[in-house]
């Protein structure tokens, strides 16, 4: 269901790489269901999911954002496993009526934050189940650059699919909780004047332990996350996986070598069509995947100004040339 870059670019080429053909494309765009069904020639071609309700045992859901909860919903409703892109829903409540849905239907729900099928976030993950840092002094995590994804709807760009927080943060903050636990919230600054926002800055705690989150759509960023504790300290490629320690003797020796972006989406397919054979539950599952959407929820309901150089601040009351944007108090 959907059939955008992110399914034409990577969901296509997994599938058939582990052997597993659809027997439907759906998008109401002809020309992507186009593009997808040369590849996968014997697939049925629709416009609308709901023509395939209940006719299917697997449903891979890739559409925008603010469509993942209610059409995952009707699928679950008709006995179909659901994989559902990240975000897995953009409201706690909507992952939260879609947790009932599965309880209700016996069926499964997976959900794309891929990442953590990279050797590095898994070893991050057992690693931190050890204890060997000690207590957490301070987290950080930097991810951005000039955006360049291929999207093919304006959908993309519409305020309710949100910015940079609801896209790329919910892979960096996935990560954070998967492996630190949820945190609370402690400060949330973008840049939104109305639209969706490009940069953001957040203020975390994680039991504690200071934590930083920058993400940004126009800077090149680290990439990184740093985790330290009384006892050293991990740096994390969030995107390839590779891990270093300080001191070294903290891995024990090993090398934790970066995972190919296509390797991930193999992986996750693999999971997926382990789900649909066998009706265990995947890897990320729906539970799973509700901690980094209830951050980004807290953080848009405490959305403040982030200050940016080259804009000067306007004064209390003043209006700006954005229409209906007035300054108020911070």
């Amino acid at each position: 269901m959907g059939c955008g870059a992110i399914a034409e670019k990577w969901h296509a080429k997994a599938l058939k790489a582990v052997g597993w053909k659809p027997c439907h494309l759906v998008d109401k765009d002809e020309t992507r269901t186009g593009a997808l069904h040369r590849a996968f020639p014997r697939a049925t071609v629709h416009r609308s999911h709901e023509d395939i309700l209940g006719e299917v045992d697997f449903a891979i859901i890739a559409v925008p954002h603010k469509l993942h909860a209610p059409i995952a919903t009707q699928f679950l409703e008709n006995g179909a496993h659901v994989f559902v892109e990240k975000p897995m829903a953009t409201s706690a409540d909507e992952c939260a009526s879609l947790l009932e849905t599965m309880q209700e239907t016996n069926r499964h729900l997976a959900v794309g934050l891929m990442r953590r099928f990279s050797d590095g976030a898994r070893a991050v993950k057992a690693f931190m189940e050890t204890g060997a840092l000690g207590p957490i002094t301070r987290v950080e995590a930097r991810e951005g650059g000039p955006y360049g994804w291929p999207i093919v709807s304006k959908s993309f760009w519409a305020p309710e699919s949100g910015g940079v927080l609801l896209d790329t943060g919910a892979h960096t903050l996935d990560l954070l909780a998967w492996w630190l636990g949820e945190p609370d919230v402690v400060r949330y600054q973008d840049d939104s004047y109305g639209g969706v926002e490009a940069e953001c800055r957040i203020e975390l705690s994680f039991s504690g332990a200071s934590g930083l989150v920058e993400l940004s759509r126009t800077r090149s960023l680290s990439g990184m996350a740093v985790i330290e504790g009384e006892n050293g300290c991990l740096q994390v490629d969030l995107v390839k996986g590779t891990v270093e320690a300080t001191p070294g003797s903290l891995l024990g020796g090993r090398s934790i070598k970066a995972t190919g972006f296509a390797d991930l989406y193999k992986r996750q397919a693999r999971d997926l069509l382990r789900v649909a054979k066998t009706g265990e539950a995947p890897e990320v599952s729906g539970e799973s995947a509700t901690a980094s959407v209830s951050i980004i929820e807290k953080c848009y309901a405490r959305r403040e100004r982030l200050e940016l150089p080259w804009v000067q601040p306007m004064r209390t009351g003043e209006r700006s040339e954005v229409e209906g944007l007035t300054c108020e108090p911070q």
